[in-house]
C-alpha cells in the first residue's frame, strides 16, 4: 500500500473500485521464438476506470484486465498511474488476479506485491548511427523517456512492494571499461 506520502502523489490506486467501461474486449497477440519454432500467444483485455485516490478526488486512471489464454487462464490488472500530456509515456502497476467466491468475481491476490513498468512509444533503445566520416567518432543517439514520466516512476515505483525497491529501469549508463582496447580500422 505504500506511504502516505507516496500514495498522496497517485491519483489512482489498484485496490479501488473498478466500473466497465464497456463489453468491448481487445486481443492482444505477442509472437516469439522458442527453441526456433514460431510461436504465439494472446490476451484479452476489458477496459476498465477506477476510482481515484481519496486525496485527489478528480483523478482517474484507466484500467485493463488482461487474461491469457492457455491452461492456467492467469488474469492481469495493469492501471495507468500516470501519464504524459502527449501519451508517449506511462507508468503502470500490474497486479495479479484470482477468480472470487461470487459468479465473474476477481480479488487482488495481494495489493502490496506487484510490478511496475514504465512504457514509452519510440522504446528507450539506442538508434543506428550513420557511418561518420574517417577519423570520426560515431554519435549514438539515445532515445530516452521524458523527465517528468521518469521522475513519475522514481516517486511511483520505488520501494512499494514487500520485497524492496521494485524499479526496473535505471537511467543512468555505465561507462565503457578503460582497459578495453578498440580495433583500428584498415
Amino acid at each position: 500500500k505504500g506511504s502516505n506520502k507516496l500514495d498522496a502523489g497517485i491519483k489512482c490506486k489498484a485496490d479501488y473500485n473498478f466500473n466497465k467501461v464497456n463489453e468491448t474486449i481487445y486481443t492482444f497477440t505477442r509472437y516469439y521464438k522458442q527453441d526456433d519454432v514460431q510461436k504465439s500467444s494472446k490476451m484479452q483485455a476489458r477496459l476498465l476506470v477506477s476510482k481515484s485516490n481519496k486525496n485527489v478526488p478528480e483523478g482517474i486512471c484507466t484500467s485493463w484486465v488482461l487474461t491469457a489464454s492457455g491452461e492456467t487462464k492467469e488474469q492481469i490488472l495493469e492501471v495507468l498511474v500516470f501519464s504524459t500530456s502527449d501519451q508517449t509515456c506511462g507508468v503502470f502497476y500490474i497486479l495479479l488476479l484470482r477468480q472470487g467466491t461470487e459468479d465473474n468475481d476477481l480479488d487482488l491476490v495481494t495489493e502490496d506485491e506487484f510490478s511496475c513498468e514504465m512504457r514509452v512509444k519510440d522504446s528507450i533503445t539506442s538508434t543506428t548511427a550513420a557511418t561518420p566520416p574517417k577519423g570520426k567518432d560515431f554519435v549514438v543517439q539515445n532515445k530516452q523517456p521524458p523527465s517528468d514520466c521518469l521522475n513519475a516512476y522514481t516517486t511511483l515505483c520505488t520501494n512499494r512492494g514487500k520485497s524492496g525497491d521494485t524499479q526496473v529501469y535505471y537511467p543512468s549508463c555505465k561507462p565503457p571499461p578503460e582497459a578495453a582496447p578498440v580495433a583500428n580500422e584498415q
